[in-house]
């Protein structure tokens, strides 16, 4: 029960640190998923390295990754959708 709480605490904390915050805003959507796959097998080799016995090594960054993939799409697409509101905006009729 602790962990499910714990994961529900890092996804929404995770978010508003993604969404409020810069990080990442540079990154292109496939460097940020090709980060969080790194992050991710690194937590993998360390949750085997652990012995197995803390599956929230694995658990935590999996869920950061997830919401930094998200919020980096979601930024392109709000970038996207301003081009194209601004050719709408800008074309000849």
């Amino acid at each position: 029960m602790l962990e499910m709480i714990l994961s529900g605490g890092v996804l929404v904390a995770s978010y508003i640190v993604f969404l409020k915050t810069n990080i990442g805003a540079k990154w292109t959507i496939w460097k940020s998923i090709g980060l969080s796959i790194l992050v991710i097998l690194l937590s993998m080799l360390l949750f085997v390295f652990t012995g197995g016995k803390f599956y929230l090594v694995v658990i935590v960054p999996t869920i950061i990754c997830a919401v930094f993939v998200t919020v980096s799409f979601q930024r392109y697409i709000n970038n996207v959708q301003k081009i194209i509101a601004e050719k709408y905006a800008n074309r000849e009729v």
